[in-house]
Formats: structure tokens, sequence, C-alpha cells
């Protein structure tokens, strides 16, 4: 397959697929996607996804060493606030990351010592349940991240001192909150996400009783 038949042509924004600071490797990456067999509608998608990624981290000021996934969680919560679509954002970026890594464009992750931040640890450990154990689809794993990121944040800002302390309570006053400012259908995906999120508890040694709605 060709690569140039990735590229999107000069109108709908060659010069930008190119900007910023992964703009040299758009080149490089399309021919390793062409050569990984991708249909061209999948190669442009990631390739756009690469520009719009380089685009904003140009414009914040950050150069290729900063290239992460730190940043690129940010990137995906900044389309979100815009009301984008962010369908794709993290299993593309992510598979862009390991590219850069495997090809030495960009330095190995480094192993960091344990720390005390108990939203990211089960942040982490939710992601690789719903792929690992439940077989979620990209969009379902990111509804429920996004539903289990608003929750712990909002057990924590009020005060809660570690995983731990989260019992049934704190799910039921969520979800109740949820049906009384969120559409039917968001509260359900909230109750399927915190359904989930009580396995993982389990697994991290609590106990989380989810109530039905009334």
């Amino acid at each position: 397959m060709s690569t140039i038949n990735y590229f999107p042509s000069v109108a709908e924004g060659w010069d930008r697929l190119h900007a910023g600071p992964l703009g040299c490797h758009v080149d490089d990456y399309a021919d390793w996607l062409a050569h990984q067999g991708y249909a061209r509608d999948t190669g442009r998608r990631k390739l756009r996804l690469v520009g719009q990624f380089s685009h904003w981290m140009g414009d914040r000021q950050l150069d290729h060493s900063a290239v992460d996934e730190t940043q690129l969680e940010r990137f995906r919560h900044s389309r979100s606030r815009l009301g984008k679509d962010t369908a794709t954002v993290s299993l593309d970026g992510r598979q862009l990351l390991t590219w850069l890594r495997d090809t030495a464009r960009l330095a190995p992750v480094q192993l960091q010592p344990p720390h005390d931040d108990p939203v990211t640890d089960t942040m982490q450990r939710y992601e690789r349940f719903l792929i690992n154990e439940r077989g979620a689809s990209p969009n379902t794993i990111l509804a429920y991240l996004s539903t289990v990121r608003a929750f712990l944040g909002d057990c924590f800002d009020a005060g809660s001192e570690d995983i731990g302390s989260l019992d049934s309570s704190d799910v039921n006053r969520f979800i109740r909150q949820s049906c009384r400012t969120q559409c039917p259908a968001t509260t359900r995906v909230h109750l399927a996400a915190c359904a989930a999120l009580r396995d993982i508890c389990i697994d991290l040694g609590l106990s989380l009783r989810i109530l039905p709605t009334e």
C-alpha cells in the first residue's frame, strides 16, 4: 500500500499535520501504519490524531521531550471540554507513544517508585480490569473511566483519606446525585460503571454494594 494514500489533501490540512513537535515523525509513522496493513480511513484517523496532538502541544510551547501519557490525557480532556470526539484518542495515542519509544524517538518509560495517589492507582487498575477482564469497547472504557474519575475525585475532594475509607454510601450518594442532575441515559452509564468498579474494589479488598435506583 502506498503511504501517500494515508495523507489528507493540502486542502484538508497538510501543513497542520506536519506542525508542532511531532510533525517530523508523521511521514515515518504513516509508512509504519501502511506496512501494518491499516485501511486508509483508519490510517488517516490515526494521522489526524498525531497532527491534532502535536498542534495542541505546540500551542502550549511543549517540546518533543514532553510527549507522554500525561500530556495525552490532558489533550483528550481538552477536546472533551470543547465537545469534540475523544472516542479513540487514548487508544490511538498510546499506539503512537509505543511506536515513538520502540523506534527510539522518545525516551522509554522510567519505572516510577510507588506513590500514594489512590485515585491514580485505582484508575490504572480499573482500566486494566475493563480491558482484560471485561473486554470492554474503547467507547465503554472511556465512558466508565470518566464516571469513576468523577466519583473518586468527588470522594477525595470531600475529605476521604484513602480508597479503603469508601463504602456503599459513597457510591449511592454519587448515583443519587446523578439521578438529580443527569439525564437517565447518563445515569445508566454511571450505574454500570460503578457496578464494574465494585468488582475491582473487591480485588482491592473493599466491599461496595450498589443499590438500585428508585
